[in-house]
């Protein structure tokens, strides 16, 4: 091979490196302890802890929170955004986290006890996430491609996700947090979900979402060793109702960001 053509594929190689990004690029190291406040969608303050266990491409998360609410989960990180299904022993329970540009939207999924691979699906339909979507991607963790619809019903701060492939298979609850369209979902009830911003390695903070409610919570965690974490609650509440307002953000223009692509490891989860 001469200089130049070497010069050339090594540049190519380079640019292909660089444009497959993943959903732990540049992230903090997010596995730990936290401390935890947070305000219930009625508007009732809780007090308690989370911890984040590695698994796979994901993290198992174990909340003491308030009692009305879920105590363990499964998450995945895309961007700045981990996104958590919400579960307490539901079938097959699983989160898939979109990019939203418009009424076209770009997921990563998995189910909390899956393998270590990655789903990937794309939805195609009306802007707004309000309406039914087809599937213009479905591809399993082990390859096999699946097909059908979505359908998303907005309730206020709430959505309401289900998935037909081709037969009526699951249902999810979903909450949008910046353009990072977060949903968890299970075989048999609609889970809860979160959808937590990093805004730094010891800090971050988001919503929660049931399906039972038109309005979001909020949650602020701190991590448990850092310094400063016992004086997190001091500005809780006044951040925790801003949240739950709507005073969040979180990513950026979708425009701005490259979409995931079919071949990406890790990128998308997709259902079965």
């Amino acid at each position: 091979m001469s200089l130049r053509r070497f010069l050339v594929a090594l540049v190519f190689a380079f640019l292909g490196v660089a444009g497959c990004s993943t959903t732990q690029s540049g992230a903090p190291n997010l596995a730990g302890s936290y401390e935890l406040n947070g305000e219930t969608a009625a508007g009732e303050a809780y007090h308690g802890a989370l911890k984040l266990t590695p698994n796979g491409p994901g993290f198992d998360v174990e909340w003491q929170r308030s009692p009305v609410l879920e105590s363990h989960g499964f998450g995945l990180q895309l961007d700045e955004v981990l996104g958590v299904v919400a579960e307490n022993n539901e079938r097959y329970p699983g989160v898939v986290l979109y990019r939203v540009k418009g009424g076209h939207l770009e997921g990563i999924w998995r189910y909390a006890s899956g393998s270590s691979g990655l789903g990937a699906e794309n939805l195609d339909g009306p802007a707004g996430l309000d309406g039914t979507y087809r599937i213009t991607l479905g591809r399993n963790p082990t390859g096999t491609r699946y097909y059908g619809s979505v359908t998303i019903k907005k309730a206020g701060d709430i959505y309401l996700v289900d998935w037909s492939t081709p037969d009526p298979e699951y249902v999810g609850t979903g909450v949008l947090l910046g353009d990072i369209f977060v949903v968890g979902y299970s075989r048999d009830r609609r889970s809860g979900v979160a959808a937590y911003c990093m805004g730094s390695a010891t800090a971050f903070d988001g919503v929660t979402g049931e399906a039972s409610d038109t309005a979001v919570g909020a949650e602020l965690l701190r991590r448990s060793d850092a310094s400063g974490a016992s004086n997190a609650s001091d500005d809780a509440g006044a951040r925790l109702h801003a949240l739950r307002q709507g005073a969040r953000s979180c990513g950026g223009p979708v425009a701005s960001r490259r979409a995931p692509s079919a071949s990406d490891q890790p990128q998308v989860a997709a259902l079965p």
